[in-house]
């Protein structure tokens, strides 16, 4: 369906239950090549997300810093998935994130000071723990929806909840890997759009 640009209005509207703790909204939904910026007030960018041409070598910035948090090397099945956290060396994903790799399925999952924190697929793109009621951190991405006769667009976003914003680098970097994953994985004719959530393990 082609639609005029003036009725493609770009909107940042996400309606939460409650407010979260943090959101950080995409410039684009493309997640190897956005800006993420916290929601209210001065916008503030946190983070940026770089790639280069083959797409292959992202690089995630914070915003106080040239120094790229961490690379991540995405080849899926022509190489093995590594990541190069800042002042560290160079490892696959596989070992970080359990359950990652090119022909295995999720849950995918982190541990950090003892915790585990899993994202894990559900329904249309969701990634979260069924049996968790209130996930700590949740990804929807871009939609289009008609609103008084015309079609408005919603920037993705990304919320997490008070105790995760102490690690929020690892759940930035974990759900870039998960969600890249997700949509290599999703099937031609699959809906996109939805919601992807993240749980934790004690």
């Amino acid at each position: 369906m082609n639609l005029p640009n003036d009725s493609q209005i770009t909107l940042v509207n996400p309606e939460f239950e409650r407010e979260p703790a943090l959101v950080l909204v995409f410039s684009r939904d493309n997640i190897k090549d956005t800006v993420m910026r916290r929601k209210g007030g001065s916008n503030e960018v946190l983070y940026k997300v770089e790639s280069e041409t083959s797409g292959t070598r992202t690089s995630v910035y914070p915003s106080t810093s040239d120094v790229p948090i961490a690379i991540l090397e995405l080849k899926g099945l022509f190489g093995r998935d590594r990541i190069t956290f800042q002042g560290e060396e160079t490892k696959n994903i596989s070992d970080w994130l359990s359950g990652y790799g090119p022909l295995r399925t999720f849950p995918i999952a982190f541990e950090h000071n003892g915790r585990r924190y899993k994202w894990k697929p559900n329904f249309i793109r969701q990634l979260g723990d069924q049996d968790t009621v209130h996930p700590i951190a949740w990804f929807e991405g871009y939609k289009l929806r008609f609103i008084d006769g015309s079609l408005k667009g919603f920037k993705a976003f990304l919320a997490m909840e008070e105790e995760v914003v102490e690690v929020q680098d690892l759940v930035v970097l974990s759900f870039l890997i998960a969600e890249n994953k997700m949509r290599k994985d999703m099937k031609p004719g699959t809906i996109e759009g939805g919601r992807s959530t993240l749980s934790r393990k004690e």
